[in-house]
């Protein structure tokens, strides 16, 4: 019975050291149509097989940051959380994340990129539920060209002056059909 449960505590072990790395292979999103439709980007992952991620699970997404000196040489190596993925599907050699949310930088080392790209590596073995009280990303959705209001700037008088003048004014200048005005921009030269 000994030689039994040491033979398959073994092949557990052996099978967990020696499992390959889970990684983002490719990343897509949609191109909204509307304003109204949401933005989803989706995470492709390289898996050994289905049985590495099941559908729904929350996983968490690290990167490796290589510390160099000013004379490029390799210091050492750090593991920094990225993101949190919702696992959306999972079939054969490839899983399909959702980006669920992304961990601010105030407790992590900052990122060139700060964002999940291709080469990250996927940990479904940490626990995403610590990042459980951070804010969950709701689908993003592009703001309608009409919410942009233009900034109308007014130039400020120097104190003890009089308020500045605008620099383009439109005289009325007539027009050869039926006796009518046209305004024409000109420039002045004196502020």
């Amino acid at each position: 019975m000994g030689k039994i449960f040491l033979v398959l505590l073994t092949v557990v072990f052996v099978d967990f050291v020696y499992a390959a790395e889970l990684t983002i292979v490719d990343v897509k999103r949609n191109i909204p149509l509307s304003d109204s439709d949401p933005v989803y980007k989706d995470f492709y992952i390289q898996t050994e097989s289905a049985r590495d991620l099941k559908k729904n699970s929350l996983v968490v997404v690290k990167r490796k940051i290589t510390i160099r000196d000013g004379a490029s040489k390799t210091i050492g190596d750090i593991e920094t959380v990225v993101g949190v993925l919702k696992i959306i599907s999972a079939e054969g050699k490839v899983a399909v994340g959702r980006e669920q949310k992304m961990i601010p930088r105030d407790n992590e080392a900052l990122l060139e990129q700060p964002f999940i790209m291709v080469g990250d590596r996927v940990d479904a073995n940490a626990s995403a539920k610590e990042f459980a009280v951070l804010p969950s990303l709701k689908p993003r959705t592009r703001l309608p060209a009409s919410t942009v209001q233009p900034t109308v700037v007014t130039p400020a008088a120097l104190p003890g002056t009089e308020p500045a003048t605008p620099l383009l004014s439109t005289p009325a200048l007539k027009s050869p059909e039926k006796n009518s005005t046209v305004e024409a921009p000109t420039l002045k030269t004196e502020i």
